[in-house]
């Protein structure tokens, strides 16, 4: 049987640091490709007023940029970092708050024998976390496959 010090230290602990810090780094790849993709984006009607004085590498750059944009839109769109940066910034907060509950005996944890109480919301959320992310993980691996030519 795991005590109340353990499952805070293996299990809950560990899963707001790990929701934490995906969290923060999934915010900073959305950010640096977002203000890329913005950068980008702004510099190719600055860039066309020029292609009259030169013509040609003007023209490739436009291009290279415009290739670049839109490849930075793909990525964000692939890996989703702003759905994840949210989802786990809101997974992390929501185990602090049951956390802080618990820990100040508040909420549905008022009473002395709330320990099991508390494991079961805290594993209710990690679990539906769970499920989320096979369920969608399912989800986009039928589609890769129906794209597939019989």
């Amino acid at each position: 049987m795991m005590t109340e010090d353990e499952y805070f230290e293996q299990r809950l602990t560990d899963q707001i640091d790990w929701y934490d810090r995906k969290s923060s780094s999934n915010k900073k790849m959305f950010m640096r490709l977002r203000a890329l993709e913005i950068g980008m984006a702004l510099t190719i009607p600055f860039l066309a007023g020029y292609v009259p004085i030169f013509k040609e590498p003007i023209t490739l750059i436009i291009g290279l940029a415009s290739i670049l944009v839109a490849g930075i839109a793909s990525i964000l769109t692939l890996y989703k970092f702003q759905e994840n940066w949210i989802e786990y910034r809101t997974l992390s907060e929501a185990l602090k708050y049951e956390k802080f509950l618990y820990l100040t005996k508040a909420g549905v944890y008022r009473n002395a024998t709330s320990f099991p109480d508390f494991v079961e919301r805290v594993e209710g959320i990690l679990s539906k976390e769970n499920a989320k992310w096979s369920a969608q993980n399912t989800s986009e691996k039928q589609e890769e496959t129906a794209d597939l030519p019989e």
